[in-house]
């Protein structure tokens, strides 16, 4: 039996077809009744299938919701824990399920790039891995120490690719992807890679990973293999837990082969994005989790990176804290100066400070010292330049460092969402949004995401496009709670002429920081143009701020 199991109304058959097959074309397969529904809700084969798959894909429309098909099909794949829904025409879903996390695929048209739909194919991928059943549903490894390198940096080996292709022609893709993988891996600051030579003496042999890792003294591998098939390739990668055994991420990827080499660029591209959060969540929890006092300056860094996800102002000074101590210990650790700046800076964007000359005048002091210690570091860089751009409307500055970060290493992520804010800033729109997009594309399951989509309703409330950044800042609530994005809601509605939905959601963010007045709305949305910022200060009144 298939692995997803589509439920619809009849009536949104067309619909149904084009999720089918761009999920098959995904690498999923897929089960759906393509026929009339006659009879009982359940016959014995649609109860089969839907008892079979790993996740349930509903797609609610205002036909789907007074279904009692789909509501029951629905019920039994929440009850499972199977329940993947998705919005393709606005509707009100039935009450039971206003809760569920669902995806707001209103409009899409089959485009495989579209940022939702790449969004909803990793929630689904995770889904699936996650099902009982599955090779990772174990849960989340715990990651416990293995051997560990100078530095205390997380270490990894880029194990040879096996070529399953039965063609031993393929061999050069094979070792390309490794090999290209092992090189742009090791432009992380942050991670230790193992040579090439020393991972492909392993080429051809069958070794236990905990093996492979404490002769190469790493806590992580990834092995992967590669299949041509007529004019297609398919490649899959995973990366080990080696102490553990367990996969902390796995993707297939499927291509053209007409242009191999295009492909294995693009391949490497998607995996350094992916594999690198992944090594950062699992290295975070096993930080956590540690004693503080034993810890070495890195190890006070990845304490910083907990609570720096965390905006209360509790977690933004323990963030500042541990840092503060990281650089006690090495007083050349650029990258927990960086660490410091984004918690002053977060700190700032959250209304959790006033921006006294005092705070600023410190935030200035570790950006140089980060911009000095840290100046090859894209992370590092990226951070430094959204507090020059956010604070000290140095946008000039702060587009070098951008660009410079991303000559460094253009698959960060990281990067591509801070080139955003920056970009926002200097009043270059359309860059500032193909930018957000990008880190979306890149990293669909960052917790920056709903950021990353606010940011994009903002590149449009500057071009007066209201409507289009309203339906972005509605995509971002699904996913963040944040102030700047909630901003950016309360702008966009109130300018489309949703004044209510503006009023409640200014209502959010004062229950979040406190009553906003036109003063406080400066300091935290600084817009550095005349005309920006008076339009800015439009349609928070027109939601009912006041002077």
């Amino acid at each position: 039996m298939a692995d997803v199991f589509i439920s619809y109304s009849h009536d949104d058959k067309a619909m149904a077809r084009l999720f089918a097959d761009a999920l098959e074309a995904e690498g999923c397969s897929v089960w759906w009744d393509a026929a009339l529904r006659m009879g009982d809700p359940f016959d014995d084969v649609i109860e089969q299938a839907l008892e079979r798959a790993k996740a349930v894909v509903v797609l609610w429309s205002p036909r789907s919701v007074s279904s009692r098909w789909v509501r029951s099909e629905a019920t039994v794949a929440e009850r499972k824990g199977a329940l993947l829904p998705a919005v393709i025409e606005p509707c009100k879903r039935p009450i039971m399920f206003e809760l569920a996390h669902t995806a707001d695929l209103c409009g899409w048209s089959g485009d495989a790039t579209d940022p939702r739909w790449r969004s909803f194919v990793a929630d689904l991928r995770r889904r699936i891995e996650q099902a009982p059943g599955s090779s990772s549903s174990s849960g989340k490894p715990t990651m416990t120490p293995s051997t560990r390198r100078k530095g205390g940096k997380p270490s990894l080996a880029v194990l040879p690719f096996v070529n399953l292709s039965g063609d031993r022609e393929q061999e050069y893709l094979a070792d390309g992807i490794a090999e290209d993988l092992t090189t742009a891996l090791s432009r992380f600051q942050h991670l230790m890679i193992v040579g090439r030579n020393s991972s492909f003496a392993y080429k051809g042999q069958k070794v236990e990973p905990a093996r492979v890792a404490r002769e190469l003294g790493v806590r992580y591998l990834l092995e992967g293999s590669v299949r041509k098939g007529g004019d297609r390739v398919r490649i899959s990668a995973q990366l080990i837990a080696a102490d553990t055994q367990a996969n902390v991420w796995a993707e297939r990827i499927d291509g053209a082969a007409s242009d191999l080499f295009e492909l294995q660029d693009e391949v490497t591209r998607k995996v350094v994005a992916a594999i690198t959060p992944s090594i950062d969540r699992a290295e975070l929890t096993r930080a956590a989790e540690r004693p503080t006092e034993d810890l070495d300056a890195y190890d006070l860094y990845l304490q910083a990176r907990v609570t720096s996800k965390l905006v209360e102002t509790p977690h933004a000074r323990r963030t500042v804290d541990l840092s503060k101590r990281a650089l006690e210990l090495d007083p050349s650790f650029g990258a927990a100066a960086a660490m410091i700046v984004r918690a002053l800076v977060g700190r700032l964007a959250y209304g959790r400070a006033q921006g006294s000359a005092a705070e600023r005048q410190e935030l200035r002091e570790y950006i140089e010292r980060a911009l000095t210690d840290a100046r090859d570091d894209p992370e590092a860089l990226c951070g430094c330049a959204h507090a020059l751009a956010y604070v000290f409307a140095d946008t000039s500055r702060a587009v070098g460092l951008i660009d410079r970060a991303l000559a460094l290493n253009e698959n960060l992520a990281e990067t591509w969402f801070y080139g955003g804010f920056v970009s926002l800033i200097h009043a270059d729109f359309a860059v500032s949004r193909e930018r957000f997009q990008h880190f979306i594309r890149l990293s669909p399951l960052d917790p920056l995401l709903g950021p990353a989509q606010g940011g994009v309703s903002w590149s449009y409330f500057f071009e007066e496009n209201y409507q289009e950044g309203l339906q972005w800042a509605r995509r971002a609530m699904q996913n963040t709670k944040d102030l700047q994005s909630r901003g950016g809601f309360v702008v966009n509605a109130a300018l489309a002429g949703a004044t209510d939905e503006a009023q409640r959601m200014l209502q959010h963010m004062e229950a979040v920081a406190g009553p906003l007045s036109a003063e406080r709305i400066r300091q935290i949305f600084p817009v550095h143009s005349a005309e920006g910022a008076a339009r800015l200060m439009n349609g928070f009144r027109m939601a009912g701020v006041r002077d």
